[in-house]
């Protein structure tokens, strides 16, 4: 049985996942706030890390994953993508993310939405804050950052003004991103190690409050083509999350990759897609084929309140 250390594991999805595979695998789930760990992962099973910031963050990590014979690490955090690939120098264990290149790029909204279009695939004209005009309707959103946070629609300069004033942040941490009315959809895009597509799963949002909260699988062709299209410039393998919309006339643009997985990976594991299988164990599927899943499957997220 593979150990499976997931970082970040007071994410919306950790739990969905432990109780899926916690008899294929042994699960550990790390996270700075062990708090936010759910109640039905044992406690055996968490464990408390530093802030990807501090300095500490490398040398505990490779400790845990030492000490529990880690087999294969989740990332699931932004701040601390780029410090794996330090960590896997000193480390046996395989790292469930793309290349360190893929990961650089798409943090950097900026940059991420440049590369698809120099690259013939659709994305919303993406600007710096510093260099554009005013806009007609755009989204503002940091340009590094995660979780829907900081993002606002604005159509004035004074409006720019005010969420700068509001967010504490400078002018060039931010872009401005065109606007796409449609319906937006998630999608977990997994390869095995060597950079092979194994499996597109887009997912429909009917509702996301920060996090997707209510959605769906979807068998959208077009969705998955440009989704595979993506994948294909590099072949990067392991997994990402795509973030996009499509607008009533039709047109696919992703609006964000998340170089890592996302917090509906779940939905995709009960869907019938094991990234970690696809990743540790690539000879047991089919050479150039997506493999199928299920359609119409539903994610509802509700909150619980523990009183102590």
């Amino acid at each position: 049985m593979l150990n499976l250390l997931i970082t970040g594991g007071g994410g919306a999805g950790s739990e969905s996942i432990y109780k899926q595979l916690n008899t294929k695998y042994n699960f550990y789930f790390a996270d700075c706030a062990i708090e936010n760990i759910s109640h039905d992962i044992p406690k055996e099973k968490k464990i408390l890390i530093p802030k990807a910031k501090q300095v500490e963050f490398k040398r505990k990590l490779i400790e845990i994953c030492e000490k529990y014979k880690i087999d294969l690490v989740v990332p699931t955090v932004d701040e601390e993508l780029m410090l794996w690939k330090e960590i896997s120098k000193e480390l046996p264990a395989n790292i469930l993310l793309p290349d360190s290149k893929f990961v650089e790029r798409n943090l950097d909204k900026l940059k991420s939405s440049i590369f698809l279009l120099n690259n013939s695939i659709d994305a919303p004209e993406t600007y710096s804050l510093i260099q554009c005009r005013p806009p007609d309707k755009y989204i503002m959103k940091p340009r590094f950052g995660r979780g829907s946070r900081g993002i606002q629609m604005v159509s004035t300069d004074e409006e720019i003004s005010a969420h700068l004033l509001l967010s504490k942040l400078t002018r060039d941490e931010f872009v401005i991103q065109e606007f796409i009315e449609g319906t937006e959809y998630t999608v977990t895009v997994a390869s095995d190690k060597n950079g092979n597509l194994k499996a597109v799963v887009p997912l429909e949002i009917e509702l996301k409050k920060g996090i997707t909260v209510r959605a769906k699988t979807v068998a959208d062709a077009d969705i998955i083509k440009y989704c595979s299209n993506i994948q294909a410039i590099e072949k990067t393998p392991g997994v990402f999350n795509v973030q996009l919309i499509k607008s009533n006339d039709g047109r696919i643009v992703a609006f964000e990759i998340n170089p890592r997985t996302s917090t509906t990976l779940c939905v995709a594991i009960a869907s019938g897609i094991d990234v970690f299988e696809i990743f540790m164990y690539s000879s047991l599927y089919p050479k150039d084929k997506l493999l199928s899943y299920k359609e119409n499957l539903s994610l509802i997220r509700n909150y619980i309140n523990i009183i102590r």
